[in-house]
């Protein structure tokens, strides 16, 4: 997906974004964007990983740019992964094709607010050797 439109429609449905990351250059997001996953994932896993949860690339893609653009601090690593979890919730609540009793699975709200909180646990858990080195 396009990072200027998957920005763009971020800040539509009013998800946390940075001043930073708004003002970020196409170029720029290119360079930082890595899909979901951290770096030390081979590219065809970070691949797979990021096609599962591709829902989310909205919300992922503050998460990247707050591991690339805010200072290396224990409280800022908290930040950015509370920021990646409200903003996931906010894009589930903003989804009016999300239903309740969906037997889609990709249109389930219960299948989408499971895969968040795996999401941010998992970037909670562990996220930091991903966080303290870039």
């Amino acid at each position: 997906m396009d990072v200027l439109w998957l920005r763009q429609e971020g800040k539509r449905i009013g998800l946390e974004l940075t001043r930073e990351y708004l003002e970020a250059s196409y170029k720029k997001l290119e360079e930082v964007l890595n899909g979901i996953g951290p770096e030390w994932f081979p590219d065809w896993v970070r691949e797979e990983v990021t096609d599962y949860f591709e829902y989310f690339l909205m919300s992922t893609n503050q998460h990247d740019f707050d591991f690339y653009q805010l200072e290396k601090t224990e409280a800022n690593f908290k930040i950015a992964n509370k920021r990646l979890y409200k903003n996931m919730k906010t894009q589930i609540k903003k989804d009016k094709k999300l239903t309740w009793w969906s037997f889609s699975k990709k249109r389930s709200k219960w299948r989408k607010k499971a895969q968040a909180k795996f999401l941010y646990t998992m970037c909670k858990e562990f996220g930091e050797s991903a966080f303290f080195t870039k």
